[in-house]
């Protein structure tokens, strides 16, 4: 061990024999992580002003160092099998130019690193993306209310005066694999096109691929957009993706480690595979192009939440029993895969990762079963910080704590602590208090939130109904007294006999039926009414 006197004559006995580079040998003994060949490289990557080029800068490398480009299925395990797009023939900061497009392929999605005698060095970091780059720039629409429902009929939503809805997309369902190639010449690999819509399909012409989408499936989700939204109603479409009965389909969006059946029915994204992954960069661009891009005569959706309850991945994002690290990286990567689709068609329509409500608890005991929603919105921000900062969102399920009790003010694991093992109505300030730290702030403001899942059982017996009621009172009192929260969207419009005994709807439902209404709960015209 060196003492104080020691270390200061040792550093006398280097002076005088630094000509023959001992003092550089014991630093390089004692002290390996200063030593300057063992830093590793890093790197910065822009867009340019004319959108074709992206502008890559590094610094700390060496000679023979590579740049390489992650497409968006390979992690950072695969960096051997990254495809190289620069030799690096000297130590010194260098700034390079690649094109956005590789034939008709849009490196939007890639990561880009530095790859050193085979490993990674450094972090890689994704193309930062300009709003001067979007198609539509017409700021994001204010809303004189935050009340929103998860809508059933839309007819009786408008009556009820809401002003957010947010509807289901179960991509695997909109699919009609397989898609064709076409010719690097033959379009922009950019910007898509749609076809005729007299054909039997849609089709969609993306990065030199054209996809069919099932008619029947877009129309009816045109139909529910543009109604919502020609009425003012902000539209925020939920992700998600569903097993299907189709092989192909199945085979393609499946997570390769989802289980046979999974829990709820509901697979993580398949980012694992090049043809998965395609399939959900072309649904997402088809989406955001079609709903969120100025010339859209379909409706105006302004936020997609990419995926349900993802930190509860065993339930609601399937992937089979995983560590909280490898479900975030993998969410990380769906979520900027979805971000790059909406911003290509608009600079201000939001991205949102979807929470339910646990913060630093989470059900039962198995970690690779569930985790915090803190973990999650931590990680995620080290990751947007390490690999090029982008506005990812918040969308919040703040149910009681007993989903079978409605009055949030008696949860007790809701606490004023940014600890709290829940986050409910009781202590929704927590989740905005957090988001206001200074490093999770993006370009200088919070993320925004919105409580895009919530509701109240309306419990058997003479009072059930209004216990729904003061539960619902309570937390439309709680939201309007804390900042940074855009919308509150009710869950459900009809009581639905698939949700294990809740009774969550401004409606009953019919005996015997799934969610065919029957009769207005008294919480229908105390919803109605809420300003």
């Amino acid at each position: 061990m060196w003492g104080e006197g020691n270390m200061a004559n040792r550093g006398r006995r280097c002076g005088a024999r630094t000509a023959h580079g001992m003092c550089l040998l014991l630093l390089a003994m004692f002290f390996p992580v200063a030593y300057a060949d063992d830093a590793p490289g890093t790197m910065s990557v822009h867009l340019s002003e004319d959108g074709l080029m992206l502008k890559i800068h590094f610094s700390g490398v060496k000679a023979n160092d590579q740049v390489v480009e992650l497409r968006p299925y390979q992690s950072d395990a695969e960096i051997k099998r990254a495809e190289i797009v620069h030799e690096i023939e000297a130590a010194e900061a260098a700034s390079i130019d690649v094109p956005r497009s590789d034939g008709v392929r849009d490196r939007l999605d890639s990561r880009f690193a530095i790859r050193r005698a085979g490993e990674l060095s450094g972090d890689a970091h994704y193309p930062e993306f300009p709003e001067r780059a979007s198609l539509d720039h017409r700021p994001f629409p204010v809303s004189t209310s935050r009340k929103g429902l998860q809508v059933q009929m839309i007819d009786d939503a408008l009556a009820l005066g809401i002003r957010h809805a947010t509807l289901n997309v179960n991509l695997a369902a909109l699919i009609d694999p397989p898609s064709t190639e076409i010719s690097s010449g033959s379009a922009d690999a950019i910007h898509a096109k749609v076809d005729d819509p007299d054909s039997s399909f849609v089709s969609f012409e993306f990065s030199g691929k054209v996809y069919r989408f099932r008619k029947a499936a877009i129309d009816s989700l045109d139909q529910q957009v543009h109604q919502l939204s020609s009425a003012g109603v902000h539209v925020y479409l939920i992700l998600l993706n569903y097993i299907n009965a189709d092989s192909r389909v199945d085979e393609l969006m499946r997570h390769p480690d989802c289980p046979r059946p999974p829990i709820n029915q509901i697979s993580a994204f398949n980012l694992k595979t090049p043809e998965g992954t395609d399939w959900y960069r072309a649904i997402c661009s088809f989406l955001a192009a079609r709903y969120s891009a100025s010339d859209s005569s379909k409706g105006r959706v302004v936020g997609y939440i990419v995926g349900n309850e993802v930190n509860s991945h065993a339930y609601w994002y399937a992937m089979g029993p995983a560590e909280p690290e490898r479900v975030i990286d993998e969410y990380h990567r769906a979520l900027r895969v979805a971000h790059v689709a909406v911003r290509r068609a608009s600079s201000t329509a939001r991205v949102y990762i979807s929470l339910d409500h646990f913060w630093t608890g989470k059900i039962g005991n198995d970690s690779q079963a569930a985790f915090g929603g803190k973990q999650l919105v931590d990680s995620l921000t080290q990751l947007s910080l390490r690999s090029g900062n982008f506005d990812w969102h918040v969308a919040h399920h703040p149910y009681p704590e007993n989903l079978f009790e409605p009055r949030s003010w008696l949860d007790r694991t809701a606490t004023s602590s940014p600890e709290t093992e829940r986050i409910t109505f009781k202590n929704l300030d927590q989740l905005s208090n957090y988001l206001r730290q200074p490093d999770l702030l993006f370009d200088g403001r919070p993320r925004r939130i919105i409580l895009s899942e919530q509701g109240f059982h309306s419990p058997n017996g003479p009072e059930g109904l209004s216990y729904q009621v003061e539960g619902f009172k309570y937390a439309w009192k709680q939201i309007h007294a804390v900042d940074g929260i855009d919308a509150f969207i009710l869950h459900r419009h009809v009581d639905h006999a698939h949700e294990g005994g809740l009774n969550l709807g401004l409606w009953t439902r019919q005996p015997d039926s799934i969610a065919t209404p029957a009769d207005r709960k008294p919480l229908y015209e105390v919803f109605r009414t809420a300003e």
